[in-house]
């Protein structure tokens, strides 16, 4: 028979105790003549004791019931403690996948339909060195890339059609500037000037500018070359 739990040792012995005696007096009634006086004293035992080792057999069967559920409880919060880990470590991992994974993917669908639109949005860098921080950084060039590009277009076009207009010549150059510092990756400052050269080729005098302060402006209207 499978060991006791240590807490039902006591009772056992208890029940050993009573389960002695009364299993000799048993014996001596089974070996003994009927009627005789042993046998009479052997059955005035198990007619006393009965009910003492049914009680000893009855604490042993209430202990162990009260150790089985104990440990289905302890295995009940087990389960529970395991299933509230595995709901947690389930919602860190879907919180980490929107954040480092979704939300990124997310992002660049929006900037994909931006940019089809004709708007190029900065997308902003997640900083990490996976395939999607290195999809973001390669969008991000290849925005940049298309931006500049049809800013070039734009300003090239703009320049080719002002011979077409009409207008003085000065009018025509301060559109031309006007135009080329438009481009943002060509101009440092958005300021500039056109000197063209005098008819006697010894002066050069500033035809056009855009954003030269006025004492500049005045100061370089006619520079000797």
């Amino acid at each position: 028979v499978y060991p006791a739990p240590a807490g039902l040792a006591p009772l056992v012995r208890a029940q050993e105790a009573e389960w002695k005696p009364y299993s000799e007096a048993a014996l001596l009634i089974a070996g003994s003549p009927a009627g005789g006086k042993a046998s009479k004293k052997a059955l005035d035992h198990i007619e006393s004791r009965s009910e003492a080792l049914l009680s000893a057999g009855d604490a042993i069967t209430a202990a162990l019931r009260d150790t089985a559920e104990d440990a289905t409880g302890r295995l009940k919060r087990l389960m529970l403690a395991l299933i509230g880990l595995n709901l947690l470590f389930g919602t860190a991992v879907f919180l980490f996948v929107k954040k480092k994974v979704v939300a990124p993917l997310v992002t660049l669908d929006k900037a994909a339909a931006e940019i089809a639109a004709g708007n190029f949005p900065e997308l902003p860098l997640n900083g990490s060195d996976d395939e999607v921080g290195t999809l973001t950084k390669n969008f991000s060039k290849m925005s940049a890339a298309l931006r500049g590009e049809l800013e070039k277009r734009a300003a090239l076009a703009g320049l080719l059609f002002l011979p077409l207009e009409h207008g003085d010549l000065p009018e025509l150059l301060g559109k031309f500037l006007k135009n080329l510092l438009s481009i943002p990756w060509l101009a440092i400052e958005t300021r500039g000037a056109i000197f063209l050269a005098d008819a006697g080729g010894k002066n050069l005098v500033m035809a056009a500018q855009r954003g030269i302060p006025g004492a500049v402006s005045r100061a370089c209207a006619n520079v000797p070359f």
